[in-house]
């Protein structure tokens, strides 16, 4: 039984396997890479896949073609005068995906409930970063590659689910609030007190000149019982103490916590461990299905007294 490509985007449960097309291994020639850069056999585009992958670890194909149209990069240029420019498709980016896995820049995965050497031809496939894409990146950006490793590939398959939404969630604010993010950062190092806490990410959006911070963590319903209110935990120290003053700047206000959850009930259920739990009152939530809308019309608020969710407006984007 393996993850099909009509699976879409929902949230994947835990204890499937990677099946890479590539043995991860550092027999790979930085020479060779490098001038494959240098003879534009690797193009700018291709730079820019790895970019993205560098700082989200998976995306699927469709997010990939997704980012490249948001960035405005997926355009030919002209061949000749008064020939029309034209858009590349989705199945040319997937073939070139495929000579860049063929040059170890990126490798690709499918899952498995099973081990087995071959990836089948409809399997749901991931895109990640590969040695070759470090070379490349190290020497034609800016990114500080030098504590990234091939072994930041190997997840299970909960917490690549949750890495696929953090991507979803970062290609929406780029469909609808570009010109308002300031940044976006998946799994930043928060210490404080001598509390170390990771949220799944966080961004700013500009508005009016003023920075607006938000911290947002993915929750699965597996993660419900334990994991998601000891985190919590150090969340509300973070958030209702002076002590988110050390990283979030220009304004008054702390972070505001979002909570992205794998559906409705999850929703309501981490409603509940908030209220019930913590003092935190700024907090929103929504799921993996409502972001694929508007995100103005898809957080809930939690009512305690009516244990109940409701669809709240924010402006902000």
């Amino acid at each position: 039984m393996y993850i099909d490509n009509s699976y879409g985007l929902k949230a994947i449960p835990d204890g499937y396997k990677q099946i890479f097309q590539n043995k991860f291994t550092s027999n790979i020639s930085k020479n060779q890479i490098l001038k494959m850069k240098e003879e534009d056999v690797l193009t700018d585009r291709d730079l820019e896949i790895a970019i993205f992958l560098f700082e989200f670890r998976f995306a699927t194909l469709e997010q990939i073609y997704q980012y490249l149209k948001l960035k405005g990069i997926l355009t030919q240029k002209k061949a000749v005068e008064n020939e029309e420019v034209r858009e590349t498709s989705i199945n040319s980016i997937k073939g070139r995906l495929d000579k860049l896995v063929t040059n170890r820049v990126l490798n690709k995965f499918s899952l498995s409930l099973y081990n087995t050497d071959k990836i089948q031809p409809d399997s749901l496939i991931f895109y990640c970063l590969d040695l070759g894409g470090k070379f490349l990146l190290s020497h034609y950006s800016n990114k500080d590659v030098y504590d990234w490793y091939t072994s930041v590939n190997l997840k299970t398959s909960s917490l690549i689910s949750k890495d696929i939404a953090a991507t979803q969630f970062y290609l929406k604010l780029l469909e609808q609030s570009n010109d308002k993010l300031k940044y976006f950062i998946t799994y930043p190092l928060r210490k404080f007190d001598k509390i170390s806490i990771i949220p799944t990410f966080e961004f700013c959006l500009m508005n009016n000149g003023i920075p607006n911070y938000f911290l947002v963590e993915v929750v699965r319903e597996c993660d419900v019982i334990l994991e998601f209110p000891q985190k919590v935990e150090k969340l509300e120290m973070l958030l209702n103490t002076n002590s988110w003053k050390k990283y979030y700047y220009g304004n008054n206000n702390p972070p505001i916590l979002f909570i992205l959850a794998e559906n409705d009930l999850v929703a309501l259920d981490v409603g509940r461990v908030i209220a019930n739990t913590t003092n935190i009152d700024r907090f929103r939530i929504t799921t993996d299905e409502k972001i694929n809308g508007n995100l103005t019309t898809a957080f809930m608020k939690y009512l305690k007294e009516e244990d109940m969710l409701k669809l709240m407006k924010l402006n902000i984007f």
